[in-house]
C-alpha cells in the first residue's frame, strides 16, 4: 500500500478547518490528516511532538502571525502551505520557501494544483535522501579497510586506496597507495580467498588473475581484446568472458 502524506491543519477559524478537511478528503487521496490546531499553543505542541510531512497554515492565528512560529523552529523538516484570506504576505511566503499559497474561499483546482505541487516536492525530498544515503554507502564501502601482513609488515588499508591485486599461484600480489606512496606486497592468501573476504562492489574481477579496483580506472583499451589502464600505469587485461559483463558493470548509472 501507498504510504500516506502526513498533514496537520492550523487555522483559528472551525469553519475553515472543516472547509479544508473536505477538500482534502475528497480530492486528496494520498494526504492523511493527523492533526488539527486552532490556536498557537496547540501548533506549537503539535510542532513539537507529531511527524508530519506537510503543514496547512493560515497566517493570522488570533493575532498571531504564523511566520515567526516557523522561523523559531530548529529543525522544520515538512513542506508548508500557506491558507489564508490574506494576499500580502504573499512575497514573505515565497522566501519562507512555501510549496503553495492557497487564497480563501478554497476551490478544487487550487486543491488539486496544490496537491500535485505536494507531491512533486516530497518525491524529490525523497530522492534526494536516496541520493544522499547511496553517496554515504559508498563512502562506506571506499572507507572499509584490508589488513595486508607481507612477512614481519603489516599494513592497513583502506579499499578505496587499493590499485589492483594480482594472483601468483597461492599468494596475492596486492597495489596500493599509501601515505601518496605506491606500494606491492605479497600476502599469504590465494586470490579466490581475498576475493571472498573483502566482497566489496569497487573490486571487481576482471580475470581469473586479476581484481581491480574499479575507482583507479584511467582509460580502457580495445587492442585485440579488452585491457585496463590504471591510473598506476599498469595494464590489466580483460578476460573475454568476463569482458560483456565488465562493460554492462561500468555503464550502470552509479
Amino acid at each position: 500500500m501507498k504510504e500516506k502524506i502526513r498533514a496537520i491543519i492550523i487555522d483559528d477559524e472551525e469553519n475553515c478547518i472543516l472547509n479544508l478537511k473536505y477538500f482534502l478528503l475528497e480530492f486528496c487521496p494520498d494526504i492523511e490528516i493527523i492533526a488539527v490546531g486552532d490556536n498557537m499553543e496547540c501548533a506549537g505542541e503539535i510542532f513539537r511532538t507529531q511527524q508530519f510531512d506537510v503543514a496547512f497554515l493560515d497566517i493570522e492565528v488570533f493575532n498571531n502571525n504564523m511566520f515567526n512560529a516557523i522561523e523559531d523552529l530548529e529543525d522544520k523538516n515538512f513542506k508548508v502551505v500557506f491558507v489564508t484570506a490574506h494576499e500580502q504576505y504573499a512575497i514573505r511566503a515565497l522566501k519562507a520557501e512555501a510549496v503553495d499559497y492557497i487564497l480563501k474561499p478554497l476551490s478544487e483546482h487550487d486543491i488539486l494544483e496544490c496537491y500535485a505541487r505536494i507531491k512533486k516536492h516530497l518525491q524529490k525530498k525523497t530522492s534526494d535522501a536516496m541520493a544522499s544515503d547511496k553517496a554515504a554507502t559508498k563512502q562506506n564501502e571506499a572507507e572499509r579497510k584490508m589488513i595486508l601482513k607481507d612477512g614481519g609488515h603489516v599494513f592497513v588499508v583502506k579499499i578505496d586506496d587499493i590499485c589492483y591485486m594480482q594472483a601468483k599461484g597461492a599468494y596475492t600480489l596486492t597495489a596500493f597507495s599509501i601515505d601518496d606512496m605506491q606500494k606491492q606486497v605479497t600476502v599469504s592468501k590465494s586470490l579466490n580467498q581475498m576475493e571472498r573476504e573483502n566482497n566489496n562492489p569497487l573490486l571487481y574481477r576482471v580475470h581469473k588473475s586479476f581484481m581491480i579496483n574499479v575507482q583507479k580506472i584511467k582509460r580502457i583499451i580495445r587492442n585485440d581484446g579488452l585491457y585496463i589502464l590504471m591510473r598506476n600505469d599498469e595494464v590489466i587485461p580483460v578476460a573475454k568472458r568476463r569482458a560483456p559483463d565488465f562493460l554492462s558493470f561500468l555503464n550502470k548509472p552509479n
